[in-house]
C-alpha cells in the first residue's frame, strides 16, 4: 500500500518470523560497523513503499544528482530510521540534494511517473530482480542480495570465460 507497512508485518512475511530477519541483520550491522558504517535495523519502524523514493531518484537524475539521492534516502532509512511513507521526510531529503521542496512536495501529491517506476518495477521482476543490491552480468546474468566478495568475483571471472568463450566461436 501507499502508505507502506507496519514492519514487524513485513518482517514476518518475508523471512517467516522478525527473529529470523534479526540473525540475518545481526551480520550485516556486524559488516557494516566493520567498513566504518551504522546500520540500525530496530530503528526501521515501517516499511515503505518505495515508489516515491524511485520517483525521487528518477528526477534528481535530472539534475546529475540520483546517485546522491539514493545515498541520502538509504542513509535515512537504514543509519536513521526515518519514515519513508512521510512526504515532508522525503520532501527534506529531495531538498538536501538540491532538488526545489516545493517543487517535490507538488509532485509526490500527483501521479508524475508512478507508471514509468511501475513499468520498471515490472521489468525487473520479469529479469528476476528480486532483491538489492542485483549485479546484472552481460545484460543477461544477474546475482541478487548482499554477497561475499569472493562469490562476485566468481560470478564475473564465470561470465568473462563464457563471453571469451562466444567470441572466439
Amino acid at each position: 500500500p501507499a502508505e507502506g507497512i507496519d514492519r514487524s508485518t513485513y518482517l514476518e512475511t518475508k523471512f517467516g518470523s522478525v527473529d529470523a530477519y534479526k540473525g540475518i541483520a545481526q551480520r550485516v550491522v556486524a559488516a557494516a560497523e566493520g567498513e566504518g558504517l551504522s546500520y540500525k535495523p530496530d530503528a526501521v519502524k515501517r516499511q515503505p513503499n518505495t515508489t516515491d523514493c524511485h520517483r525521487l531518484i528518477l528526477w534528481a537524475d535530472a539534475i546529475g544528482k540520483s546517485a546522491e539521492m539514493k545515498q541520502k534516502l538509504m542513509e535515512l532509512y537504514f543509519r536513521d530510521g526515518g519514515d519513508l511513507t512521510q512526504t515532508d521526510t522525503l520532501v527534506q531529503a529531495a531538498a538536501d540534494v538540491g532538488l526545489d521542496a516545493d517543487d517535490t512536495r507538488r509532485r509526490l501529491g500527483t501521479d508524475e511517473d508512478v507508471a514509468r517506476i511501475s513499468a520498471d518495477a515490472k521489468e525487473a521482476a520479469d529479469k528476476g530482480i528480486s532483491g538489492v543490491p542485483t549485479y546484472v552480468f552481460a545484460g543477461k546474468y544477474a546475482v541478487s542480495g548482499a554477497q561475499d566478495p569472493d562469490k562476485l568475483a566468481r560470478a564475473i571471472r564465470q561470465v568473462s570465460a563464457e563471453i571469451n568463450a562466444q567470441a572466439a566461436e
